[in-house]
This record gives structure tokens, C-alpha cells and sequence, in this order.
């Protein structure tokens, strides 16, 4: 249960840099702190790309986890019908 909430985090994270990303590439007209916005955007992409690969293997053991158990159910069904 907590690894799913930690993958619902990580989703979030991805869809909040995503989205500011988006934003200072469309509306950078708007950002009052011009001379810093190549270091906030840096700062973004590297908390997206983090985020990302977090993801990644959170879902490599999730599936390794899930196959485990599927072939644990599988064995346990096979031993009932004996």
C-alpha cells in the first residue's frame, strides 16, 4: 500500500514540473525574475528527470512484487486441486 502511495507522489511530481516547465516555455513574458530563470528551469528539469527515473524503478519492483505473488496464488491453487 505505501509503495502505491509513493507512486501516486511521484505522478504528482511529474505532472507539477511538467506543468511549470510548460509555463515558463509558454509565459515566460510573466516571470518577474528574468536573470534567474535559466536556473529555476534547470532546477525543474532536474527535479522532473529525477522524479521520472524514481518512477521507473518503483514500477520495476512493483512488477517484480506483483509477479511473485501471482506465481505464489498460482502454486497455492495448484496444491488445492491435489
Amino acid at each position: 500500500m505505501l509503495l502505491q502511495a509513493l507512486k501516486k507522489k511521484l505522478e504528482a511530481k511529474i505532472v507539477e514540473h511538467s506543468t511549470v516547465l510548460d509555463i515558463y516555455n509558454q509565459k515566460s513574458v510573466g516571470i518577474g525574475d528574468h536573470d534567474k530563470l535559466l536556473e529555476i528551469v534547470e532546477d525543474r528539469f532536474e527535479k522532473l528527470v529525477c522524479a521520472k527515473h524514481q518512477l521507473e524503478e518503483l514500477e520495476k519492483i512493483l512488477n517484480v512484487k506483483k509477479e511473485t505473488e501471482d506465481k505464489t496464488e498460482g502454486e497455492t491453487k495448484a496444491k488445492t486441486k491435489t
